[in-house]
């Protein structure tokens, strides 16, 4: 059974996609629980959201210091699906 022409373009193909996907992945992990601090603490400097600690935020120590104590660490990642899904279409495709 032989490959047709092409068929290593589409293996690269794929190979760039993964390599890419999975880069996008490990980002979007790590810098999720910044994006979720910072949310909070707009929201609470805004009037919109109470920290639970009910203190004033003065920064993003504090803000997530607050979550952590009072929602768990893994607070820091909720919405982690929301962003890994828009990580991978606007950014999981190879470079160029």
């Amino acid at each position: 059974m032989s490959k047709g022409p092409g068929a290593s373009q589409r293996v690269q193909f794929v190979k760039e996609y993964g390599v890419s996907g999975v880069s996008v992945g490990i980002a979007t992990m790590t810098t999720n629980p910044v994006d979720v601090v910072k949310v909070r603490l707009q929201l609470a400097k805004a009037g919109k959201l109470a920290l639970p600690t009910g203190l004033r935020p003065d920064g993003m120590v504090q803000t997530a210091v607050a979550i952590v104590r009072t929602e768990g660490l893994l607070a820091l990642w909720s919405g982690w699906q929301a962003s890994l899904a828009r990580s991978f279409f606007y950014g999981g495709g190879p470079p160029g």
